[in-house]
């Protein structure tokens, strides 16, 4: 069974940039464009694994992480952070957040398949 992957990331060229790599690797991507609509596609649907932009106007992705670790529907479902914010802390936040890996922009799209197939290892 094809293994399903939530891209949330509000800036629709690296949403795009994503989507179609993990296509092309074999996942089916199921695409939001903030952490309101991430949320409810995440709780509908259930993937696999969720990629998750750390910035959005008004939220932030932490939050929505902590809120998905908290629920009995969503809480196993691995999240790997991409983003521009570098900062240790940053990093820190986002694994006290629940997040299993910690991706900054700008990235290959080797560095998101190794990233993915590390959790899902069996994505073909």
């Amino acid at each position: 069974m094809q293994q399903t992957i939530l891209v949330v990331e509000d800036e629709p060229a690296v949403r795009e940039l994503e989507a179609n790599a993990l296509t092309r690797l074999g996942y089916q991507v199921l695409q939001a464009a903030s952490a309101e609509e991430g949320y409810g596609l995440a709780k509908q649907r259930q993937p696999d694994l969720i990629i998750l932009d750390v910035m959005f106007q008004g939220k932030d992705g932490f939050a929505l992480a902590r809120k998905l670790h908290s629920l009995d529907e969503t809480r196993h479902i691995p999240i790997i952070f991409v983003t521009a914010r570098d900062q240790p802390d940053d990093m820190a936040r986002g694994f006290a957040a629940g997040g299993k890996i910690y991706l900054t922009k700008p990235f290959t799209e080797k560095n998101l398949e190794t990233a993915v197939r590390s959790l899902l290892p069996s994505g073909e």
